[in-house]
């Protein structure tokens, strides 16, 4: 890959999550407690399973949040990222129009057609995740329910990683 995907993949998936953090802490640390959530992947906990560097930096994005969480932990800012799964957005819709010209056994399918054929059945649930799913974890993640939880990375995929 050239220099110029892995730095792209680099601002969009990992720098933007630092320099947000940047951003939030000064004031979370002055009002003595906050609470950050990243969006990593479950690709991030997956080799091999999607493009090398989205990979590389969601896993990253992961270990940030972990770092971080250790960090910030004496200013009561909890640090956490929440996972999805497969989720069909209009950014997977155009993947899978790519894959409905290229591959046989898709010709003739719609994008979501071959989401739904192709790709919910990997997922242990049989069902595909949706964005109202990470957001609700989300919610979670910040509410006084989750005061004792940061430094982890919530799969929200239907099971598809188990740890």
């Amino acid at each position: 890959m050239k220099e110029a995907e892995w730095n792209e993949s680099y601002e969009l998936n990992l720098k933007s999550h630092i320099l947000i953090t940047q951003a939030v802490v000064p004031y979370f640390v002055k009002q003595k407690g906050g609470k950050i959530v990243n969006i990593a992947s479950i690709a991030g906990k997956m080799p091999g399973s999607g493009h090398m560097t989205y990979n590389i930096f969601k896993a990253a994005d992961i270990h940030l949040a972990r770092s971080l969480a250790t960090a910030l932990a004496e200013h009561n800012i909890n640090v956490n990222c929440v996972c999805p799964g497969i989720i069909y957005t209009p950014l997977w819709e155009g993947f899978g129009a790519l894959f409905t010209r290229l591959l046989p056994k898709a010709k003739g399918m719609t994008s979501k057609e071959y989401f739904d054929k192709f790709l919910v059945p990997r997922v242990p649930l049989k069902r595909e995740q949706t964005v109202e799913d990470i957001g609700h974890a989300v919610v979670f993640l910040v509410s006084e329910d989750a005061r004792n939880i940061t430094g982890q990375a919530l799969s929200v995929d239907g099971g598809m990683v188990m740890y």
